[in-house]
C-alpha cells in the first residue's frame, strides 16, 4: 500500500554520459532502461512510492539537483488530483501534464 506517483524524467545526453564516466549515476537510473529520443534519456516510472526520505530517490534527487536546470527536467504526478510537482525544465523535453475525464463509457 502506501501513497503512489508517476514519475517522468528526462536528462540530456552529455549528463548521461558524464555520470557514467564519472560513476555517479543514481541507481534507480541504471536499474531502469530508459527511452531515448534525440540524445536524450527518458526515465519512466509507474505507480511507485516517491518519497524523499528513500535512500534511492533521495539519491536522484541529489543528483539532478545538483545539474543545471536546463540539463533536466523532472514531473511527478500523485494520486491526489492535486498532486502536481514539476522542476528543472520538463518543457525543454516536451513533458507536459495533460488532464482527462475517464468514464466506464470511454
Amino acid at each position: 500500500m502506501g501513497y503512489r506517483s508517476d514519475v517522468r524524467i528526462a536528462i540530456i545526453k552529455e549528463v548521461y554520459m558524464d555520470a557514467l564516466i564519472k560513476e555517479n549515476f543514481p541507481e534507480i537510473f541504471i536499474e531502469n532502461e530508459p527511452d531515448i529520443m534525440d540524445g536524450n534519456r527518458y526515465y519512466s516510472f509507474d505507480d511507485i512510492k516517491w518519497y524523499d526520505d528513500f535512500p534511492d530517490i533521495a539519491e536522484c534527487m541529489k543528483f539532478l539537483n545538483n545539474l543545471p536546470g536546463e540539463d533536466w527536467g523532472f514531473i511527478k504526478i500523485g494520486e491526489n488530483d492535486d498532486d502536481v510537482e514539476s522542476f528543472g525544465s520538463p518543457w525543454d523535453f516536451d513533458m507536459y501534464v495533460e488532464t482527462s475525464i475517464i468514464t466506464p463509457i470511454d
